[in-house]
């Protein structure tokens, strides 16, 4: 499948920092965008374990069968008959074994026919009707195949009896006169044919599938005639014209007919009729090839293209199957290519280019009469098998039923409505999963490197790889799989795991240790205990790589510069110069996945110890899905107390609770066999922990490089940590901050914000901040679902002095139903309004920091399903608290002002003023007028979000020169059952930018020329698009997709044609921006001026004409300086007006 075109064009001014794309359905997002809404309810929250709108998928189809039971069919030992029987009955199923063959009850909807019915009086009394019709509500008319149905078409298999001669024409002229029933409860198209008639599902395809062993010798049974259909110019339903002039419909049609037609005249005219002409033609268009092939001669439009169906019409898609000799061979031209069966090989390319025509079947030998169902296949744009064996009747049967499946499960899962996404200078990583049979899938496509597109198709897909029968390629005996044992990391194998895990495998005492085994050997690969295998008891899987929904991609190259360059980093990064890039992310098949990001090859997976629970479910016959590893993996940098290590931190999401840590410094994993794995440093998902729960929250990145956290940090204790808050559905239901140490005892530090129990809630993603830019983290700010956003001090150098900001001096509280919260969200009427994302922080003019924030949640069903849903708000305030130094150290003054305890009426209310014809949003600019003496002026300002059930989900992003851009989503709609309109299961994006300060647009047209003014427009359906190429700096303005109607929109690459020495669209290979950037590789030189970018580490810079050099600009020329505090001096961290682009990969 080829990725939708990444949305980049015009180059922007601001110096944006590399973004990832990313999307996600149940919560935060990666580095900015998307989802949610409501407030908490009562009492423990139950997190959905399907992705919302799972359950909605295309119409089950329309199938018509049609069997020969001529006396011929009673020939060869065994009989084709009994042939015939055993192929149906593998394919369909047998009800009275419990079998379901390759169909699944509601997967499709079937009717049949056979051309004489002769065993029909061995079926029960009530089953007697003639089965060589087809009219509206009789027992073989089309129905949803399930529970009585099924049993009825099992016993019109086991009573076909041989006789009488073979009137094929008939079938197909049944089909159409029963595809002309009109709407009605029996009309194929009714919700559910002879039970319930509306809606209507338009879009429903319908096929026919003809099984014969021989000739046609009765054109005369066919009611009404088809005539030489395919050899005359009408108009096709969608406008289109069937000209028999036409080099490209020359494959189709023929010059003989008469006035009976043939089996490809029928063909041709059930494809080209549209039966419900009071319907809507929303057929969706089968297009396999997508640009005009080369036929002999000819070069054939995608249209006429027999491999593609463009029907998007109510007609039939015809398919064929010849059963023996008579039916497989016809001894003249068209040649078919018996060696290869292929339906585009032989003459077919003579017939297209005219040297070739199609036999007349309507004179001549009956022999050549086999060549019709070739002919009539084509025409109705389905395919031809020839079974000359039993097995093969039986594979012409799966494969036919096999294609229709495919072509009717258009996943929600399309690339827009997956999980994730991710880009590099090289390469686009796009995940998916396919809720039709709970696989999953990660490919990579090459980037073009002039237009910054991806290319249409991937360079290597991980499922493919994983489902190489190669074992150079994939061995799940020698697969790097690791677990925890509850002990110490070891082998994903039987003999490492402790008892309490072999328990859960076996089911307590219900299975035997070879069937706990066996369940190891299938989640590690092995497919020969598949039900499908002889002897075989497990689940059938397409794919050994499971479902990848909302864990996002994450990325790990060789080690990059952070802000602060600690002591013995840099040799670190030199040693692992050349590491090798994986791609971690979580799947829905128990494990953590790593994959080289070059080759596609799985080098690691980890099952994590809260995934135990429902690994056996996995495994069963009757699964039903799960969340596994579905929280977002993220890595860094850290110093554990004797060497520098790169540690990844996963969590669960819904899957459980609790989170693990991996060692992934060097990527040539190995299975420690019975040994212990030194790659697995904790695994805390079977937590009993009271404060714990189920972590969502995508991690709050460095805003220049996007691939580095900033939860994996050092604090002013001198320890390396990881940051996080405790998620939802803990015990305690209250919201916690989690430090866990990554250095000595390794142990856990929670910080409570409030000791209330009971609460529903919890605390969301965290943003750290480094105040006085020393390389130790000083505060952290993140909300919880009641609207809180707490502020934890941590600048203290014991962790005992650490806790939530008491707003007096730099006193904390800690463990208390007291601490006061910076803020709380409310809307308008006073409902509190739930916080799941992370804020952004930057310097305010006026000394402290400014904060904004979004509010929203999408954890359970209610909120989505709401029919008035709460309004969520973007929020900017505030934090007043200043810093000075005072040697090495931070002193904070934080007044009892410092909190805003008069929530909306502390701020300045700023709305949607006007949309421009191109969907563009202009806001008001409404003045916030700060003051640092006045008690009552304001302190910020917030946003109402104007679209019903839009919310904030993902952490926004701070661009520079004091612009955020908040990412808001209004969830797909929970949509089950059949669909029309997938559409409506597809989140709906937007992109909000203001001054993080006023709340004004901002100085720079974000949106492009065209829009000078506009603070917001709609963006994409959930996913985020990078606003910069990794590879080499360049940004473009972000297009609307208000009025985007096309596959391909908003793709010019406007590359620029700048020498380096200045120009809004300097893109020549210097990386410059911005009219006074100076020449040379990433601007390098002084920074002068409003708008360049530094070739320095870190040279942020506040002001028109501030001139910084070096690692670390702290001078007062920076910006307005407060006396006794440095709020506003240009410091190493997220707080400055400028990132370079240093080190982006």
């Amino acid at each position: 499948m080829s990725p939708p075109a990444l949305k980049w064009e015009k180059k922007m001014k601001t110096g944006i920092p590399a973004m990832n794309r990313f999307k996600r359905h149940h919560l935060a997002a990666a580095a900015i965008l998307l989802m949610a809404t409501s407030s908490a309810h009562a009492g423990q929250m139950t997190f959905s374990q399907t992705p919302p709108g799972a359950g909605a998928r295309e119409p089950a189809p329309n199938i018509i069968v049609s069997v020969d039971d001529s006396g011929s069919m009673g020939w060869d030992i065994p009989t084709r008959m009994t042939s015939l029987k055993a192929a149906m009955i593998n394919t369909f199923g047998n009800p009275t074994a419990g079998t379901k063959g390759i169909i699944v009850d509601d997967r499709i909807r079937l009717g049949w026919q056979t051309m004489w019915d002769n065993g029909r009086y061995s079926r029960p009394s009530d089953q007697r009707n003639d089965q060589s019709t087809l009219s509206a509500g009789a027992i073989n008319s089309v129905k949803v195949f399930s529970g009585t149905h099924r049993t009825n078409f099992n016993n019109f298999i086991t009573s076909l009896t041989p006789s009488n001669g073979t009137p094929s024409h008939k079938m197909l002229a049944n089909v159409y006169g029963y595809m002309s029933t009109p709407t009605g409860v029996n009309s194929l198209f009714a919700k559910e044919p002879t039970v319930t008639a509306s809606p209507y599902l338009s879009c429903r395809r319908s096929y026919h599938i003809l099984m014969t062993d021989g000739a046609w010798n009765n054109t005369g049974s066919a009611s009404p005639n088809a005539g030489n259909y395919d050899g005359t110019t009408r108009t096709l339903p969608d406008g289109t014209t069937y000209s028999t002039t036409d080099p490209q419909t020359g494959l189709y049609r023929d010059s003989f007919g008469g006035s009976k037609g043939t089996l490809a005249d029928w063909a041709m005219r059930n494809w080209a009729t549209d039966f419900q002409s009071s319907l809507a033609n929303d057929v969706r268009a089968i297009k396999d090839v997508t640009t005009a092939q080369t036929v002999g001669a000819l070069s054939v439009s995608t249209y006429w293209n027999p491999k593609n169906n463009p029907m998007t019409w109510q007609g039939v898609t015809q398919y064929t199957i010849g059963f023996g000799d008579d039916a497989t061979s016809w001894g003249a031209t068209p040649v078919w290519d018996a060696t290869t069966d292929d339906n585009y090989g032989g003459d077919y390319a003579n017939l297209f280019n005219g040297t070739v025509s199609w036999l007349d079947v309507m004179s001549g030998s009956d022999t050549r009469r086999a060549s019709d169902l070739w002919h009539a296949a084509l025409n109705g744009r389905g395919k031809y098998y020839p079974a000359r064996t039993p097995s093969d009747l039986q594979a012409a049967f799966q494969d036919i039923l096999s294609n229709i499946l495919a072509q009717t499960a258009k996943p929600l899962v399309s690339i827009a409505t997956s999980s994730t996404r991710l880009t590099t200078g090289a390469f686009a990583y796009i995940a998916k999963f396919n809720s039709e049979n709970w696989t999953g899938d990660l490919s990579a496509y090459a980037i073009a490197s002039k237009t910054g597109l991806p290319s249409t198709s991937a360079t290597w897909t991980a499922s493919t790889l994983m489902n190489s029968t190669d074992l150079s390629v994939f061995n799940p005996s020698t697969r790097v799989v690791l677990t925890h044992n509850g002990t110490v990391g070891k082998g994903f194998k039987w003999a490492n795991l402790d008892a309490t895990q072999k328990s859960v495998l076996r089911n307590g005492t219900s299975d035997t240790t070879t069937v706990g085994e066996a369940r190891v050997d299938f989640l590690r690969g092995d497919r020969t205990k598949e039900q499908r295998e002889t002897g075989g008891y497990l689940r059938n899987r397409d794919s050994r790589l499971g479902d990848i929904v909302n864990s996002n991609i994450w990325y790990t190259g060789k080690p990059l510069r952070m802000d602060t360059d600690y002591t013995g980093h840099a040799s670190f990064r030199s040693s692992n110069s050349g590491r090798t890039p994986v791609l971690y992310v979580g799947a829905n098949d128990g494990m953590l996945h790593g994959f080289n990001a070059s080759t596609g090859k799985e080098v690691l997976a980890y099952v994590p110890l809260g995934a135990y629970a429902n690994l056996r479910n996995f495994t069963q016959t009757d699964y039903s899905h799960s969340y596994f590893v579905d929280g977002h993996p993220f890595t860094g940098d850290a110093y554990n107390g004797s060497s520098w290590k790169t540690y990844l931190v996963g969590a669960l999401g819904a899957g459980g609770k609790g989170y693990f840590i991996l060692d992934v410094t060097s990527p040539a994993f190995t299975d420690p066999g019975t040994g212990d794995s030194s790659v697995v440093i904790l695994d805390n998902t079977a937590t009993t922990h009271a404060d714990i729960g189920h972590i969502f929250a995508a991690p709050t990145l460095d805003n220049g490089t996007q691939s580095i956290s900033q939860q994996i940090v050092k604090l002013n204790n001198g320890r390396w940590a990881v940051l996080m808050g405790n998620g939802y559905n803990s015990t305690n239901e209250r919201p916690v901050l989690l430090i866990q140490y990554l250095d000595g005892a390794k142990e856990l530090k929670p910080i409570v914000a409030n000791s209330s129990t009971g609460q529903t809630n919890g605390l969301g993603a965290p943003r750290a901040v480094d105040v006085d830019g020393n390389g130790t983290m000083d505060v952290v700010y993140a909300g919880d679902l009641k609207g809180n956003l707490w502020k934890f001090n941590l600048i203290k150098t014991s962790d005992t002095n650490w806790g939530v900001s008491a707003w007096s001096g730099d006193s904390v509280c800690s463990n208390s139903t007291s601490c006061q919260p910076l803020y709380v969200a409310k809307t308008s009427g006073g409902a509190t309004q739930p916080i799941t994302a992370a804020p952004v922080v930057l310097n305010h003019p006026y000394g402290g920091k400014q904060v904004v924030f979004g509010t929203g949640k999408d954890l359970i069903a209610s909120d989505r399903d709401a029919s008035s849903p709460q309004v969520q708000t973007t929020y900017s305030v505030w934090d007043k608290t200043t810093y000075a130094l005072s040697g090495t150290s931070v002193l904070s003054s934080e007044g009892s002002g410092a909190s805003i305890s008069t929530g909306r009426s502390a701020l300045v209310a700023q709305t949607v003023t006007s949309t421009d014809s191109s969907g563009y949003v202009s806001t008001s600019s409404n003045t916030v007028a700060y003051s640092l003496t006045d008690s009552s002026a304001k302190r910020g300002w917030y946003l109402d979000l104007p679209i019903s059930g839009e919310r904030v989900l993902s952490n926004p992003l701070y661009l520079g020169e004091s612009t955020v851009l908040v990412g808001s989503v209004v969830p797909k709609e929970a949509i089950e059952g059949e669909t029309c309109d997938l559409s409506s299961a597809v989140d709906k994006g937007y992109i909000t930018a203001l001054n993080a300060i006023s709340g004004k647009a901002g100085s720079t047209p974000l949106f492009g020329e065209a829009a000078p003014t506009a603070t917001r427009t709609a963006f994409g359906t959930g996913e985020f698009a990078s606003l910069t190429d990794i590879k080499n700096g360049r940004q473009r303005a972000i297009s609307s997709d208000a009025n985007c109607t096309g596959s391909d929109c908003s793709t010019s690459s406007n590359s620029g044609t700048g020498t380096g020495t200045g120009g809004a669209y300097c893109e020549a290979g210097t990386g410059c921006d911005g009219p006074t950037c100076p020449a040379g590789e990433n601007c390098g030189g002084t920074c002068s001026g409003a708008d360049c970018v530094c070739n320095s580490k870190l040279c942020q810079c506040v002001g028109a004409d501030c001139a910084c050099t070096g690692s670390s600009c702290i001078s007062s020329t920076c910006g307005t300086v407060i006396p006794g505090a440095i709020a506003d001096l240009c410091i190493p961290g997220l707080f400055g007006a400028r990132t370079d682009w240093r080190e982006l990969r």
